[in-house]
């Protein structure tokens, strides 16, 4: 069997709307790479850790913020 037949086969399990689903899932997934590139490519990256918590460090934020300073992290990255 060809690689063709087989292909078509498989299309004949699905409907429709699966087989365009799954034809826009494939195209979204090549294209937006493409456009990011596109877009952000030129941008500098910057030493930066940006921790954001609603409430003054709880949970896993402060724990975050002070695993970074106890190695010594805010030496080479800044920490906002």
């Amino acid at each position: 069997m060809s690689t063709v037949t087989t292909m078509r086969n498989e299309y004949r399990k699905y409907d429709f709307k699966h087989i365009a689903f799954h034809s826009v899932n494939v195209l979204y997934d090549m294209i937006v790479p493409k456009i990011g590139a596109i877009l952000f490519g030129r941008m500098r990256l910057r030493n930066t850790f940006v921790i954001e918590r609603l409430n003054d460090f709880d949970c896993n934020g402060g724990v975050f913020y002070q695993f970074l300073l106890d190695n010594n992290v805010n030496k080479h990255y800044q920490i906002v």
